[in-house]
């Protein structure tokens, strides 16, 4: 889903529904097993799917460093790894500028959260 390239909340990539529904379900049942069990991420096929999607949002940032934002199940899965942002100043940089512009349009008073 697109909106105005003026608005500083637009994600820039569209994915047909079905295919992103099913896809943020895989990741966030995938998420929340790595967050409520202490050896989740031990599991390979959760650590690889989160891996794969934090892989996937990186890329998107990295694409569009400077407005690219996430929407609220990207911003789950950055968040789950942002102690890998530590030690690496470009990127924590990066990391810290894509935050903030989540953080921005959810704080909108027009903000319509999607999942993904």
């Amino acid at each position: 889903m697109t909106t105005s390239d003026t608005s500083p909340c637009t994600t820039s990539t569209y994915i047909p529904h079905t295919q992103q529904s099913l896809e943020a379900m895989r990741v966030a049942q995938a998420l929340e097993t790595a967050r409520e069990s202490s050896d989740g991420l031990n599991d390979a096929s959760t650590f690889q799917t989160i891996n794969a999607a934090y892989q996937a949002i990186w890329a998107k940032i990295r694409e569009q460093p400077q407005s690219y934002t996430m929407t609220m199940s990207e911003f789950a899965v950055f968040n789950f790894f942002q102690h890998l942002h530590k030690d690496q100043p470009d990127v924590e940089v990066m990391a810290r500028e894509a935050t903030a512009r989540f953080w921005a349009c959810a704080s909108a008073p027009d903000y319509k959260p999607t999942m993904e």
